[in-house]
């Protein structure tokens, strides 16, 4: 596997899945919700966070201690309206490569 390091570009700062958040939008924003359209917004969302929890499951083991960090200072999808307790952190600075 190649080595990445763990960066935050500016979306990632407020958020740690903008993505998704633009596909739950995209989803469930609809003028009419019919029946059908509801049970299709729900199973993509629930499909969505299951696949949410896989993903940050390996970015633990890839980035440990720096991911849990981040995780613990940023929102998964839906953004502050108002600052962190702990204020804003930074999360992009080079991070300790993982050996695998």
């Amino acid at each position: 596997m190649a080595d990445l390091e763990f960066r935050t570009p500016w979306m990632y700062r407020l958020l740690r899945h903008p993505i998704q958040l633009g596909i739950l939008a995209g989803i469930w924003a609809t003028p009419v919700m019919t029946v059908g359209h509801c049970v299709f917004a729900t199973c993509m969302t629930a499909y969505m966070f299951v696949g949410l929890f896989f993903e940050e499951r390996g970015l633990v083991r890839r980035f440990g201690q720096r991911y849990l960090t981040y995780r613990q200072n940023v929102p998964k999808v839906i953004p502050r309206l108002w600052p962190s307790d702990s204020g804003p952190k930074r999360h992009d600075a080079p991070s300790t490569r993982c050996a695998d």
